[in-house]
C-alpha cells in the first residue's frame, strides 16, 4: 500500500473506475487511510460517480464509512456518493451489497448525520440475511462465563441501538457481551478481526478495518468498548489466569 500511495494520482486518473473503487474498498478492509489516494479520488468524484456501476458506488460508500470519513473534509464527497447509493433497489442487488449499504446506513445514524437519508431496510430482511446469522464461538461463551463468575451481569449478542432506531437486520453489528445500564460493550475478537499475511494467510496481530470501524461506531453511539483479542485469551491458560486478564 505504501507503493500504491506513491502512484495514487496516476492510479485514480488512469485506472478503471471499478479498480479505483476496489482499491478504496481494500484500504478500508485493512483499516488504512491514504490522504494521497482519497484526496485524488475526491477531486474526480463527479466523473467517478458518473462512470461507476452500483457495486463501485457501494464499495466507495463502504470505504468512506469504514474509515470514518462521513464527517470532516470528506463529508461533502461522502454525501454525493450516498445520494446515489441510497436509491439503489435492494431487491435487485446481491445480499452482500445490500448488507454493505445497511452497514453504511447504520454509521450515518451513529454519526448523527440527520441530514442524510438512511437506506431502506428490505421488507424480507429476516430471510435475506438468515444465512449470516451470528454464531457464538466457544471462546466467546467462555469469556461470558468468566465475566459472570466475576459478577459482571450482561447479555450476549445485543443490538447497539437501544431506542429501537436500528436500521439493521437482527444480528448485524451486535455487541458480543453488553451491560446496557452501564453502556459497556465487550467484544471478543477472533482471528477474523485481524489482518492476514498475503500468501500464507497467517494472522497478523493488527486489527483490520471492520474491527476498528465497529469500535468507532459503538463509541459514536455512546458505548464504552473493551476488546479482548483471541491471542491474549489463549495465553491465559487457566480459569484464574483468565479472570486476571479480565
Amino acid at each position: 500500500f505504501e507503493e500504491m500511495e506513491k502512484h495514487s494520482s496516476w492510479l485514480v486518473q488512469n485506472g478503471d473506475t471499478q479498480h479505483v473503487a476496489n482499491t478504496a474498498w481494500a484500504f478500508a478492509k485493512l483499516g488504512c487511510y491514504s490522504e494521497d489516494f482519497f484526496g485524488c479520488l475526491v477531486k474526480i468524484l463527479p466523473k467517478l460517480i458518473e462512470a461507476s456501476n452500483q457495486q463501485g458506488i457501494g464499495n466507495l460508500c463502504y470505504a468512506f464509512a469504514t474509515l470514518g470519513l462521513l464527517a470532516g473534509k470528506h463529508e461533502k464527497a461522502f454525501s454525493q456518493l450516498w445520494s446515489k447509493a441510497v436509491n439503489f433497489d435492494s431487491q435487485k442487488l446481491p445480499n452482500e451489497q445490500v448488507s454493505q449499504l445497511l452497514l453504511v446506513s447504520s454509521f450515518i445514524v451513529a454519526y448523527g448525520k440527520e441530514e442524510l437519508p438512511t437506506y431502506p431496510l428490505p421488507p424480507n430482511a429476516m430471510g435475506k440475511f438468515k444465512e449470516k446469522a451470528v454464531t457464538v464461538s466457544k471462546s466467546q461463551k467462555e469469556v461470558s462465563h468468566v465475566l459472570k463468575d466475576l459478577g459482571y451481569n450482561h447479555d450476549m449478542e445485543v443490538s447497539p441501538f437501544l431506542n429501537n432506531e436500528s436500521v439493521l437486520p437482527p444480528d448485524m453489528l451486535c455487541i458480543d457481551m453488553a451491560c446496557k445500564k452501564q453502556m459497556l460493550a465487550i467484544e471478543f475478537d477472533g482471528p477474523s478481526h485481524f489482518s492476514h499475511e498475503v500468501g500464507t494467510g497467517k494472522v497478523v496481530n493488527v486489527e483490520n478495518g471492520p474491527t476498528k470501524a465497529k469500535r468507532r461506531f459503538l463509541e459514536q453511539l455512546g458505548w464504552k468498548v473493551i476488546n479482548i483479542p483471541f491471542y491474549d485469551w489463549a495465553r491465559a491458560k487457566n480459569r484464574d489466569g483468565k479472570k486476571l486478564l479480565l
